[in-house]
């Protein structure tokens, strides 16, 4: 018997109920309120609200998963760029489905793999990206991070 043709289940409405699924999924635990706000994108140069640990020196936070190709392609990168500023920058590169990440993850609102989130010296975030950058964009990055 050929199920596509004794159900109206097609594979269009197959993707977007399992969509749906993980859509609602996030929101399970969430207040209402909390589904309503919407998070303020944060965009080159521009502050972020989220406020963590002072130190005396910047920090980069890389967040990756173990399964995701895009940050297995640039872990090379971020490694040989941020040793050149070892003794200027911190970094720290957080396993995003690790438990003992959660809690950042959930503050920094991470969803996509790899991000970069740029944190001065003051604790503010002054830069978020998503996705991979080339050596040269993340020395720019890099490089007016440690001009704030």
């Amino acid at each position: 018997m050929n199920w596509r043709k004794n159900s109206r289940l097609t594979y269009p409405s197959l993707i977007a109920a399992i969509g749906l699924a993980f859509l609602f999924a996030d929101w399970a635990d969430a207040k209402p309120s909390d589904v309503l706000k919407q998070r303020p994108e944060s965009k080159q140069n521009e502050s972020v609200k989220v406020k963590v640990k002072a130190g005396p020196k910047p920090v980069v936070y890389e967040f990756y998963t173990t399964w995701c190709k895009p940050c297995k392609t640039f872990a090379p990168i971020f490694e040989s760029v941020l040793d050149r500023h070892k003794d200027k920058i911190d970094k720290s590169v957080l396993d995003s489905e690790d438990q003992a990440n959660a809690s950042l993850v959930k503050k920094f609102g991470i969803h996509v793999w790899p991000t970069l989130v740029f944190v001065n010296p003051g604790g503010r975030v002054v830069y978020r990206y998503q996705g991979v950058l080339t050596e040269a964009e993340l020395e720019k990055h890099l490089n007016d991070l440690l001009t704030q």
